[in-house]
């Protein structure tokens, strides 16, 4: 099907795909504001950028199995979207492939997804996510301001929490950080004001400024390393000043951390 062929079809409420179709090109149902539906053929194996973006009235979406990747805003704000089911085919989540889907409250992820995008779920509706082993990569502001999340569980094997990855995720209660992370990067739990507390990996080597900022209620904070994280000024800023630091008794180099008015102690 070629590219933004329905493209601002703005009455557009029923369409019948055929079974033979192999590919939906991109923008092609873009700004298709009264779509309610649409069931997309098993033979369908690929789904261009921006394919069923700001759909505002679709509600429900199958992805069929043979798609291997799901491109960058391809459902971008689908603010109707409650249900979304992916192929197991699936390996990578694009840039905003999700954002401003505010009435998606849950997905799947499915196991070989290794890559989610930039922005992938940018303010949408969702209340709990786990991350498969199979991801290595998550983008910078990937649940940038999911206001609604309260459970993440992360991949074993991320290296990084990148940018902004869940900045002001405000109903966020716990996370617990992979042993494999190295470096934490600016505002990566910044705004996260329903955390209490944080265990910051022994492998972690890089925790960037305002990595925590705002995260107002956060109170207790336990480093696993012999030696302090590199560590930036205000990595913990305006959380709150009764907060208490707990790293390995004979560790060192935490003063940065104390001088942003932490009190520390042993554990």
């Amino acid at each position: 099907m070629q590219d933004s062929v329905f493209n601002t079809c703005s009455q557009l409420t029923s369409v019948t795909l055929p079974e033979t179709l192999v590919s939906i090109g991109s923008a092609v149902f873009q700004r298709c504001s009264s779509l309610p539906a649409l069931d997309i053929p098993a033979s369908v194996i690929s789904i261009g950028v921006s394919a069923f973006e700001s759909c505002s009235k679709l509600t429900a979406i199958v992805v069929p199995e043979g798609v291997t990747i799901l491109n960058s805003k391809v459902f971008n704000g689908c603010t109707s979207l409650t249900s979304v089911s992916l192929p197991d085919s699936l390996t990578i989540i694009g840039a905003s492939a999700f954002t401003d889907c505010t009435a998606l409250a849950s997905i799947t992820i499915p196991e070989l997804v290794y890559s989610i995008g930039l922005n992938a779920f940018q303010r949408s509706g969702l209340t709990s996510v786990v991350v498969p082993e199979s991801v290595t990569w998550i983008g910078g502001q990937a649940f940038y301001e999911c206001g609604n999340l309260v459970s993440v569980t992360l991949s074993s094997n991320l290296s990084a929490i990148n940018e902004h990855t869940f900045f002001k995720c405000k109903s966020l209660t716990s996370i617990t950080i992979p042993e494999k992370v190295t470096s934490i990067l600016t505002f990566a739990f910044g705004g996260c004001n329903s955390l209490t507390s944080v265990t910051i990996p022994a492998n972690v080597t890089s925790l960037a400024a305002n990595a925590f900022a705002n995260s107002a209620n956060i109170s207790t904070i336990i480093f696993e390393g012999d030696t302090a994280p590199t560590t930036v000024t205000n990595s913990f800023a305006y959380v709150a000043k009764q907060g208490t630091l707990y790293a390995p008794a004979g560790s060192t180099g935490y003063a940065e951390l104390k001088a942003q008015g932490l009190t520390i102690k042993d554990w």
